[in-house]
């Protein structure tokens, strides 16, 4: 996907360099069951150099986030075969049990947040981006939860 560079930050440069140099070697998961939600993602999240691994419902989500390190989850709220709410709250259990650092997840819903929060946070989601998103949306995502190191 080729993603005009005059949608991103407002400006007509793309991400800055300081933002994609934060980028690099970041890694997050995508778990989205919509394969048109799911790619475009994962481009702009690839077009900001983050490396993404995205898969297409909950099982997988949780399978790799029990077999690989992510530096934050986006998590699709209602999937197949294993829904975010279930995912999340398992993999929470798993970053207890095992004493691994908690890895920011973030919801991801066509619901209002109003309407969907508190599910949300119980299950030990922090964050939540309602669909469909922006790239400066997904932008502003990232830049909370994967900040750029401080030089």
């Amino acid at each position: 996907m080729n993603i005009p560079e005059n949608t991103l930050s407002g400006s007509d440069t793309g991400p800055s360099s300081q933002a994609t140099s934060a980028a690099r070697h970041r890694r997050i998961l995508v778990a989205e069951d919509n394969d048109i939600n799911r790619v475009l993602a994962t481009d702009i999240l690839e077009f900001f150099g983050f490396l993404v691994l995205a898969v297409e419902n909950g099982k997988e989500a949780l399978n790799a986030a029990l077999q690989e390190s992510f530096d934050l989850i986006l998590m699709d709220c209602q999937m197949p075969v294993l829904n975010g709410y279930e995912a999340t709250w398992q993999i929470r259990a798993d970053e207890k049990e095992s004493g691994r650092a908690k890895t920011p997840i973030v919801a991801i819903s066509g619901h209002d947040i109003a309407e969907r929060w508190e599910e949300c946070s119980a299950v030990g989601m922090d964050d939540y981006l309602q669909k469909p998103f922006t790239i400066a949306e997904l932008q502003e995502i990232t830049n909370r939860w994967l900040p750029a190191p401080k030089t």
